[in-house]
């Protein structure tokens, strides 16, 4: 489904207009180039220099502010070192009719599941007629 979008700035619409997010990929790298004509590495490094320096005002004057300046090294490590990789935790199940509450077991105590189970046969012998 194309969703038709206006452009945000002139100058990202000056290679080609964008007339669709159909490629998302395409869009990314137009404003990745907007952005770094209007802001450049020195700027970005400032800002995560200022985060890293950061302090905040309290009753007894100017304390570090650690909030701030954790995100400037999250930041920092991100552009240097590059972020991790994350992690997913894949659980696979496995029935086995031999164990001590088998399938059999499984079905005598579960009166959900053997209806699930009628549901499901049900629905799929009316297919198969």
């Amino acid at each position: 489904m194309d969703i038709p979008i206006t452009a945000i700035n002139s100058e990202l619409t000056q290679e080609r207009p964008i007339t669709s997010i159909t490629n998302p990929g395409e869009i990314n790298k137009q404003v990745a180039t907007v952005l770094l004509a209007k802001v450049g590495p020195e700027k970005v490094a400032d800002t995560i220099k200022d985060m890293l320096e950061a302090t905040r005002p309290t009753k007894h004057g100017e304390v570090p502010d650690g909030r701030q300046r954790e995100a400037g090294v999250k930041l920092w490590l991100a552009y240097m070192v590059g972020l991790p990789v994350q992690r997913q935790e894949i659980v696979s199940v496995q029935l086995d009719a031999e164990a001590e509450l088998g399938i059999r077991e499984r079905l005598r105590h579960s009166p959900a599941l053997r209806a699930n189970l009628r549901r499901m046969i049900d629905e799929i012998e009316a297919v198969e007629v």
